[in-house]
């Protein structure tokens, strides 16, 4: 992995290295793993109001459970 984040604060990050692998990451995905240089940890981030933050397990169960409602409300749809 070669991107690498520092905690601001909370679940805030700042990019250390790899800025552009982010960046493009975040753009074609919506989220990236990246390793916290202090602690070592590996988890996943996305960007929310221009600032890039963790994505806990309830964060991704949540979207999916949307993401999976608004698939369901469309098919019904006539």
């Amino acid at each position: 992995m070669d991107i690498s984040v520092r905690r601001v604060n909370g679940n805030t990050f700042e990019c250390i290295t790899g800025h552009t692998r982010l960046r493009a990451g975040l753009a074609v995905v919506g989220k990236v793993p990246v390793r916290d240089i202090e602690t070592g940890d590996t988890f996943e981030v996305h960007e929310v109001d221009g600032q890039v933050v963790a994505l806990d397990a309830g964060s991704t169960d949540r979207a999916n459970t949307i993401a999976s409602q608004a698939i369901e409300r469309v098919r019904q749809t006539p």
